[in-house]
C-alpha cells in the first residue's frame, strides 16, 4: 500500500459494472522488492507511475475507491504528493493550451 498513489473510477458501464484504476509508483515497488534500480529521489516523472484497471460491480467499485482514497488521505506520502503535483501540472497545461487566431 506504500506504493499506491491514486485510485479513481474511470468508467461506468451500462451493465451495472465499473472500472477502477489503481495508480502506483513502480520505482518504489522495485526498490522495496530489492532490485538494484538507481534511486531517483525527488525526480518524479510520468514513467515512474504505472496503473492497473479492475472491473467490478458499480457499487463494489465505488466502495473500493472510497476506502482506498480514505487510506491515501490519512497516509499522504511524498510519492502521492509528487503524483498529484504532476497531475495538476498536466491539467494546467491542457487548460492553458490554445492555438490563437489564424
Amino acid at each position: 500500500m506504500d506504493c499506491v498513489v491514486a485510485c479513481d473510477l474511470t468508467e461506468t458501464k451500462s451493465n451495472n459494472r465499473a472500472v477502477l484504476r489503481l495508480v502506483y509508483d513502480s520505482t518504489a515497488l522495485s526498490s522495496s522488492i530489492g532490485d538494484s534500480a538507481p534511486s531517483q529521489q525527488g525526480t518524479a516523472v510520468w514513467s515512474n507511475f504505472k496503473h492497473h484497471d479492475f472491473e467490478a460491480e458499480q457499487k463494489v467499485a465505488e466502495d473500493i475507491v472510497q476506502k482506498i482514497n480514505n487510506i491515501l488521505e490519512l497516509r499522504c506520502s511524498v510519492r502521492r504528493q509528487e503524483y498529484i503535483s504532476l497531475r495538476e501540472r498536466k491539467s494546467h497545461r491542457r487548460r492553458s493550451f490554445h492555438l490563437g487566431p489564424r
